[in-house]
């Protein structure tokens, strides 16, 4: 909200100045994010998952480009610990409904953050995709280099936190 009314701000004072404005027409990108889907290698999902009896909120993102490399995001909520932090997914590996992400920490915030979680360290996890209906999806937990030395999208973590929601994976 700062930050909105900063920007505000500005424009009242160019304005006073005679600061004038003109606006140039938006073209959209060729590539759409449902385009660059497809036939592209991607893992997506969200949803909730018990972490010491309290629902943790997750969504994640990643789609492998044609060059070879991945983007991608992963948001978390532990609500047992009041923490969310994002991470920026660089790397991605499928294995059949399984697949591994691996990349960065990026932004951490809450009230009781614990100390192996910050801004640059680097992670993996594992998701499992079990269709719909009543086989339940998976995620692992995030594994943090700080607490479990490297980690890379070569892993294949156990998927136990049972998932209340959705994941989908496409080779």
């Amino acid at each position: 909200m700062r930050q909105l009314k900063s920007v505000l701000a500005v424009f009242i004072a160019l304005a006073i100045l005679g600061v004038s404005f003109t606006t140039v027409p938006y073209t959209p990108k060729k590539t759409t994010s449902a385009s660059l889907l497809q036939g592209n290698a991607h893992v997506n999902g969200g949803g909730t998952a018990l972490e010491g009896g309290v629902k943790s909120t997750f969504v994640f993102n990643a789609v492998q480009l044609p060059d070879g490399s991945v983007n991608g995001h992963l948001h978390y909520n532990i609500r047992l610990t009041n923490t969310e932090f994002d991470m920026d997914i660089t790397c991605l590996s499928i294995n059949g409904n399984r697949a591994t992400l691996y990349g960065t920490v990026t932004s951490v915030s809450g009230s009781n953050i614990p100390s192996y979680i910050f801004v640059g360290n680097t992670a993996s996890f594992t998701v499992e995709d079990n269709g719909n209906g009543k086989a339940a999806d998976k995620i692992s937990d995030v594994f943090l280099s700080t607490v479990f030395g490297t980690v890379s999208c070569a892993d294949n973590w156990n998927t136990y936190l049972t998932v209340s929601g959705n994941i989908s994976i496409k080779e």
